[in-house]
């Protein structure tokens, strides 16, 4: 018949284990010697008849207490058979004597409900208790201690090792899942994110120097020096490097890079033409860990939360105002035209520029969820819906087809309701 056991579960705490001796009786057992013993000394006596024959314990505080016992040799053949009648009987007195304790768990002592001690199974474990301690266990069935572990995972290794009984509460279970992500996501932003990250950006600066080479007209050329220095602002924020940034937003872009870095709060931003909220920008979680990291943190976030708007909107901050003067509006979508044909038909070694953006946001999907904004291959699915696969920008004039292109990411505008005395 299975009993339930009362244990006590210490997480925070190093103290010294299984100062208890107890060795297996040889002859049968004085009942009135087993009213001096406590629950988890009948308990232990009563299993020790089991491991003198070897018996392997399931049971992690029986088998870690045993192992400690030089005496004790796990004999993987055992069978209760080889008992013999004195150990049968010892182990029926045993028996008898446990579930007299168990019935006197709870006491009653000046009217109020406390737990007895001495009815606690893996009491051995703790042998160090004060007397303080007794009393705030008793009363209150729990005791917190300070550690020195500087993880949750730290206590449970350790016991793990001794034996000692885990309680697991759904906080815990939390935290080492977020240990697990957040040290899985720093190795893979570290190693990999980085380094992909910086070949993206380097190369698609560098076609679009080069394209801009290749045009005349003047608002070509400023869609491409917008470009440079939206993506130039990512690239120095991860690499620190002034040359990265080119063309003739250069100055403004630095003013957006000392906005990062002040990271004060809403602002209007010269170079997106909106309120941005550069507070976002503050360093925190493991990116604080290192350069490399800080440094990732910042071009992810600006890439990730600036964008590049093609829309007006009055539903709020980060967003074009419905007062944005349509050459902005513009430049910013043959801006987003430009780039995402940069992205869709250059390569590096033989792999191509959209597909190492892709390389960023898949792992960063299955970490943090699919993004709300639309993003370069959602752009691109539209873009060829209305224009043609040729690689020249200088279809990217017709205002007609960029107005079509607009009205498919307008929001609705949100117009005041009449009163009723304007009906």
């Amino acid at each position: 018949m299975k009993r339930s056991r009362l244990l006590v579960f210490v997480l925070f705490i190093s103290i010294n284990v299984f100062s208890q001796a107890i060795k297996p009786p040889h002859k049968l057992i004085n009942k009135k010697e087993l009213e001096r013993l406590s629950l988890n000394e009948v308990w232990l006596l009563k299993n020790s008849i089991y491991a003198k024959y070897g018996k392997p314990f399931e049971n992690y505080e029986l088998n870690a207490f045993f192992m400690k016992e030089k005496w004790y040799k796990v004999n993987e053949n055992y069978n209760e058979s080889k008992l013999k009648k004195v150990d049968l009987d010892n182990i029926a007195v045993l028996e008898k004597r446990e579930g007299e304790l168990n019935n006197t768990r709870i006491v009653n002592i000046n009217n109020d409900k406390t737990i007895n001690l001495s009815t606690v199974y893996n009491s051995f474990q703790y042998p160090s208790f004060s007397k303080e301690d007794q009393d705030l266990l008793m009363r209150n069935g729990f005791i917190v201690y300070p550690s020195n572990k500087t993880q949750l995972y730290h206590v449970y290794e350790e016991n793990d090792y001794t034996g000692i009984p885990s309680f697991v509460s759904v906080d815990a279970v939390l935290q080492m899942y977020h240990m697990y992500f957040d040290q899985s996501l720093k190795r893979i932003e570290s190693i990999f994110l980085t380094n992909t990250l910086d070949t993206l950006l380097a190369h698609s600066i560098k076609v679009l120097e080069t394209e801009k080479t290749k045009y005349l007209n003047d608002t070509i050329i400023d869609a491409i020096d917008f470009n440079l220095a939206f993506l130039g602002i990512s690239h120095f924020l991860l690499k620190e490097d002034s040359t990265l940034i080119k063309g003739r937003y250069r100055e403004i872009a630095f003013e957006e890079i000392r906005k990062c870095f002040a990271h004060e709060g809403f602002e209007e931003s010269k170079l997106l033409q909106k309120v941005y909220d550069y507070s976002q920008y503050v360093v925190r979680g493991h990116y604080t860990r290192s350069k490399q990291l800080k440094r990732f943190f910042y071009a992810m976030m600006w890439l990730g939360n600036a964008g590049i708007s093609i829309e007006k909107s009055n539903q709020g901050i980060g967003l074009l105002s419905k007062d944005t003067p349509d050459s902005i509006i513009m430049r910013n979508t043959i801006s987003s035209l430009i780039l995402s044909n940069v992205l869709s038909t250059n390569a590096v070694n033989g792999k191509s520029l959209i597909s190492f953006w892709g390389d960023i946001y898949e792992p960063t999907v299955f970490y943090v969820g699919v993004s709300d904004d639309i993003g370069p291959f959602e752009f691109l699915e539209s873009m060829k819906s209305i224009f043609s696969t040729t690689r020249s920008f200088n279809e990217y004039l017709d205002s007609n087809k960029c107005k079509l292109l607009i009205d498919m990411y307008a929001p609705p505008i949100l117009v005041p309701p009449k009163s009723r005395e304007s009906e």
